[in-house]
């Protein structure tokens, strides 16, 4: 019996299906329909008493391995997305012994357990990858070749193909902000190698049990080892990720922009802070502070080229490193970012940014944030919701530690550009425009 609780949640569930954008919703919806005919269309007679013992030995281990899950984790299911739970390893066994036709139960059982266990992703999203899950699995099991080892492992590389794309479209397809997590795991090489190893660890359970049940008892260390591998990696993104923006956090781009000095190349550094911003938090409150924090940082993701790295430098500020960019060029980002950002409605409140843009070559992390932070404040000065560049000098002073604020430096050395809504020179051709139209501003 369904209780009004559950109802009222299934009703939710739907709207927030209902208010996703239409691509993505008629993408899950196709991908469900494929999942629920295809392996049908691939099935041939009815299922017999061995396969439906295999179903049922699966759908343990999926649970096992969820209760595994579990205590790893501190004996509940984390509420936010995380990397899988080892699921799609149950599909992947099953595709290679049983009729398509039983992976869905395998599927559902596996899903319908974790949810029920705790987990809170979007409902229509668990759908969507459960579907996903059973295509993947279809996709194996027309490759021939029974368990023999070059069908493994051609079927764990099909069947991670097959999951990426379908995963990818579910992630361009949706509003960018609500996939920024997927879109960052399918960018990562370690979602890959993670899923090649639940997918391993899946095919080995298996030829554990057709050699003989009672190897088993060998299957459970290993679903625990797997268990804290898939934790492990997941601890590590949660360390270095802000959980307000989604952004690095500060070391963490640090890390990553060293990395990328050592190389004789133009690089740039912004550094970007939301104008008026404790007005928003004392006028509103601190959650529509989150949520505008939320949001800036996904439209400043969106606005980002491939090789651009985002961080947050704390509080409304934030940091991106561009590589192999000179001064015009980092301006141009710089006011894309401001116009994207700029009067943006969120919440009740209207936001606004100011940029600072260091540039230079074989420079250090802290002469960039150094000569940013000066650049920012420059902006500020003159009125904010503007961008100003300047170039590293010789000897930069460290970023602000909450001492009297750095003078402006000499004449020529700062390019500033202004936001039309202040009524200063418009700049034509918005984003775009050239870096000659941009004023030089002479202390």
């Amino acid at each position: 019996m369904v209780t009004s609780g559950r109802w009222v949640s299934l009703l939710a569930s739907w709207r927030a299906y209902v208010a996703v954008p239409l691509p993505a919703r008629m993408w899950t919806a196709l991908m469900v329909a494929l999942a629920t005919g295809i392996p049908v269309l691939l099935s041939e007679g009815s299922p017999s008493a061995r396969d439906l013992g295999l179903t049922g030995m699966l759908i343990g281990l999926a649970g096992l391995s969820a209760e595994l899950g579990r205590r790893a984790e501190g004996g509940s299911l984390i509420l936010r997305q995380r990397p899988h739970k080892a699921l799609s390893a149950w599909p992947f066994a099953a595709a290679f012994v049983l009729p398509p036709i039983l992976l869905v139960p395998v599927v559902i059982a596996a899903y319908g357990w974790t949810r029920a266990r705790g987990i809170q992703v979007p409902l229509w999203k668990w759908v969507g990858s459960g579907a996903i899950l059973v295509l993947a699995g279809c996709a194996v099991s027309v490759l021939p070749g029974g368990t023999s080892p070059g069908r493994v492992a051609a079927g764990a590389a099909v069947f991670l193909l097959t999951e990426a794309l379908l995963l990818a479209g579910c992630a361009l397809l949706n509003d960018a902000q609500d996939e920024a997590w997927l879109r960052g795991q399918l960018r990562s090489p370690a979602f890959y190698v993670t899923e090649l190893s639940v997918l391993a660890s899946g095919a080995v359970v298996l030829l554990l049990w057709l050699s003989s049940p009672a190897f088993m008892l060998l299957a459970v260390p290993l679903l625990v080892a797997l268990q804290r591998s898939v934790l492990v990696e997941t601890l590590r993104t949660e360390a270095e990720t802000d959980g307000k923006t989604g952004l690095l956090h500060l070391a963490a781009w640090r890390v990553l922009v060293e990395r990328e000095l050592g190389r004789d190349r133009p690089v740039a550094v912004l550094l970007a802070d939301l104008d008026h911003f404790k007005v928003i938090n004392d006028t509103l409150g601190h959650l529509v502070g989150d949520e505008v924090l939320g949001t800036v940082s996904a439209r400043l993701v969106e606005g980002l080229r491939g090789r651009d790295v985002a961080g947050r430098f704390g509080g409304e500020e934030f940091c991106v490193f561009l590589p192999d960019t000179d001064a015009v060029q980092a301006l141009h980002v710089a006011e894309r970012l401001r116009l994207a950002v700029g009067g943006l409605p969120v919440c009740g409140a209207v936001v606004r940014l100011s940029v600072g843009v260091a540039t230079g070559r074989g420079v250090s992390v802290d002469e960039l944030l150094g000569t940013a932070d000066r650049a920012l404040y420059t902006a500020k000065r003159a009125g904010r919701d503007r961008c100003v560049v300047e170039s590293v000098p010789v000897s930069v002073p460290a970023p602000r530690d909450g001492s009297a604020l750095p003078d402006v430096r000499d004449p020529g050395h700062a390019m500033q550009r202004e936001g039309p809504v202040l009524g200063a020179q418009v700049v034509p051709g918005g984003d775009e425009a050239s870096a000659d139209a941009a004023r030089l501003h002479h202390a």
